[in-house]
C-alpha cells in the first residue's frame, strides 16, 4: 500500500487483520486479551467507525526521550486522568500515522519520530481492548477500544502546547510511570532499549 493513501473501508480491514495476525505471531497473547476484537474483525465490523458498537479502532502514542528515562503523557480532560496521546482512527495511511498525528495534536510537540523497532511500519508494541464508560451527555453507550500502539522518540526539551479541547496538561513523567498506565507496553520498551 502506498504511504500517500488512506486505508478505509475493505483495505482497513485487511490491514488490520494482518497487523493483529503478525502481533499475535510476535507476543504471547492470551485468548481474551483480543477476545472481542477478533469477534468483532470475524463478523467484519467496520472497526474504522467510531460509531461501530461494541468497539472500535484507536491508536495511541508512547513518546520517550532518546535516553529512554522519561515519557511524554497526557491529562485527559474527560476522563481525568494521565495518559498517553491517542484517539479515535481517522483515515491515515498507516496505524502508527494515525498514532503519530495524535499525539502532535494532543501535545502539540513540534516532531516525533517512530522508533526503529517498529522497522518504518505498522508493528504495533501492544494492541491493548479496554472499556470505555458511558457518556451520555455525548449519547454515548459504554464501548471499547481496540488501540494500536507505537513508540515514538522526541526532544524532551521541546516546547510543549496541548489541544485545550481534550487536554488539560502535558508533561514529561519519569519513564516508570508507565507500569501503572499501561503494564504490558511498559515491560515491552525493554525490547526498544
Amino acid at each position: 500500500m502506498s504511504e500517500l493513501s488512506s486505508l478505509t473501508g475493505q483495505a482497513f480491514s485487511d490491514h488490520l487483520r494482518a497487523v493483529v495476525e503478525a502481533y499475535c505471531a510476535e507476543f504471547p497473547v492470551q485468548p481474551a486479551e483480543l477476545q472481542v476484537l477478533a469477534e468483532q474483525m470475524a463478523r467484519g465490523d467496520m472497526l474504522d467507525d467510531r460509531r461501530t458498537l461494541p468497539g472500535h479502532v484507536t491508536t495511541s502514542a508512547f513518546i520517550v526521550n532518546a535516553a529512554f528515562d522519561a515519557v511524554l503523557l497526557i491529562h485527559h480532560r474527560k476522563l481525568g486522568r494521565w495518559f498517553q496521546p491517542g484517539g479515535h482512527w481517522e483515515p491515515a495511511a498507516s496505524f502508527w500515522r494515525s498514532a503519530e498525528r495524535e499525539a502532535l495534536e494532543e501535545t502539540g510537540i513540534g516532531q516525533v519520530v517512530l522508533h526503529p523497532w517498529h522497522k518504518g511500519g505498522d508493528r504495533p508494541i501492544d494492541i491493548d481492548t479496554h472499556a470505555i464508560p458511558a457518556h451520555p451527555a455525548k449519547g454515548e453507550a459504554a464501548h471499547f477500544h481496540h488501540d494500536i500502539r507505537f513508540v515514538f522518540v522526541a526532544d524532551r526539551f521541546e516546547r510543549l502546547n496541548g489541544d485545550a479541547a481534550e487536554v488539560s496538561d502535558v508533561r514529561w513523567w519519569p519513564i516508570n510511570e508507565l507500569a501503572e498506565i499501561a503494564p504490558r507496553a511498559y515491560a515491552r520498551l525493554g525490547l526498544m532499549r
